[in-house]
């Protein structure tokens, strides 16, 4: 990123004490600076990632840095995000944004926010990229005869990610629902259920006082075993409701290929069952897509249990994936660079541009000559890029033919022919990556 920023990296220096507490010590002079500090949570040791992160803030504030930009591809503890009711529990998230405020932080950026209302906790100025455009840019270069794929969100919350997708490429849709009953459905089955059983120990356990020619003991062992039996009825009737499902599908997966996209793999239980759906539901195959790859718990060895089912995992570097993850998944993984992004985005947010155009897909217009392309560029998967000096001559020789007011919009309000609009377009800036910050 600092690289294509064309900038250096700080120095600082980050220890230890000799109790085990964190210890951040500047080694440059940052006063007066635009400072942008970079720190991802979901690695081995998050706990100790913020309050390196905190601490580092702090000793911006009081170096005296103009301002202290915070970039987080992985936001820390993202999932505690709400409240439940049935828990005392905190609302993470929301502090550790109060943490980052009263740290130091001038702005935050965050990538793909696990809810959107998480950017509505922050006390500082916040900007939320979106890492579709890379997905849709992938799918475009990488799945043959992507047209006839349908993009399928495996539960409700994935529904407004996956529909932005499928209408960038104009691809179907479906929604995989998979609902547990409700706890007033639950009870009144379980209450069914438990008079039921409780009536059959009853007249299991007077027929055993009726009978003449049973002794005490063995009445006894007899009445043991029941219940026994009885208990563990009753434990697999609970365990049946608590695990039961309604599982539907809103839309045709059968004899078609899938594209699953979700903000993280974690746990892998969400996945799990979606690929388990889509194979009951008769789909082909599955490329599964995710923004962050923290693949924690048995995540490893749910998805290689259908390494037959799954034709690729696709992720983003937000977080540090271990080389053990990378040598079990091996080329069923390919990671996505986001280096681009965030270095357009610095860019753009050092010199107060808008960064909107970030968010959004926004392919070459078909039917015009493409700008010319190295070897090197076209073979990047992940990249959109333009050659800027090509761009420049382009749009001077377009401002001699129609002249600059043309270009612009035109102060009478003329036309603007479509090829102009291509120009005006590639004017914006808008590159996923680029090349002519990378040395030659």
């Amino acid at each position: 990123m600092a690289k294509k920023c064309g900038v250096s990296l700080g120095q600082i220096n980050l220890d230890k004490f000799a109790n085990n507490e964190t210890s951040v010590d500047l080694k440059e002079n940052v006063r007066g600076q635009n400072i942008y500090v970079i720190q991802t949570g979901g690695g081995p040791q998050p706990n100790d990632d913020l309050m390196e992160l905190l601490f580092m803030i702090n000793a911006l504030k009081l170096s005296s840095a103009e301002a202290i930009n915070v970039i987080i591809p992985y936001f820390f503890y993202s999932k505690g995000d709400q409240k439940d009711s049935h828990k005392r529990v905190p609302i993470t998230a929301k502090l550790i944004t109060t943490l980052l405020k009263k740290a130091g932080a001038s702005h935050v950026m965050i990538i793909e926010p696990h809810t959107p209302q998480l950017e509505g906790f922050f006390e500082t100025p916040v900007d939320a990229l979106k890492v579709e455009p890379l997905f849709c840019n992938w799918i475009r270069t990488n799945i043959p005869n992507w047209q006839d794929c349908v993009v399928v969100a495996p539960d409700e919350g994935s529904v407004k990610r996956c529909t932005s997708v499928a209408n960038d490429l104009n691809l179907d849709f479906a929604l995989i629902n998979n609902r547990r009953p409700s706890n007033k459905t639950k009870a009144a089955k379980l209450r069914k259920r438990m008079r039921h059983i409780s009536m059959l120990s009853s007249a299991s356990h007077s027929n055993h006082h009726d009978s003449q020619d049973v002794t005490p003991a063995e009445s006894d062992a007899k009445e043991s075993l029941d219940e026994e039996a009885v208990a563990g009825k009753k434990k697999s009737v609970v365990n049946g409701l608590s695990k039961h499902k309604k599982i539907s599908i809103s839309g045709k997966v059968s004899g078609r290929r899938v594209i699953v996209i979700d903000d993280m793999i974690d746990t892998g239980h969400t996945f799990k069952d979606a690929l388990e759906t889509l194979r009951k539901f008769g789909a082909l195959g599955v490329h599964v897509m995710a923004t962050h790859g923290l693949f924690s718990g048995n995540s490893i060895s749910i998805l290689n249990e259908h390494r037959d089912f799954i034709q690729k995992i696709v992720i983003s570097n937000t977080v540090p994936v271990s080389d053990e993850v990378e040598e079990q998944l091996g080329d069923l993984l390919f990671t996505i660079d986001i280096s681009g992004l965030i270095a357009e985005y610095i860019r753009r947010h050092h010199y107060h541009e808008s960064v909107q155009v970030l968010c959004h897909w926004m392919p070459i217009p078909g039917g015009e000559a493409e700008p010319e392309t190295s070897e090197e560029e076209s073979s990047d998967e992940s990249d959109i890029a333009f050659d800027m000096s090509a761009l420049n001559g382009a749009a001077a020789a377009a401002s001699e033919t129609h002249g600059e007011g043309e270009l612009n919009g035109g102060a009478e309000g003329g036309h603007i022919p479509p090829r102009d609009l291509r120009l005006m377009h590639l004017r914006k800036g808008f590159r996923l990556t680029s090349m002519c910050w990378d040395e030659q």
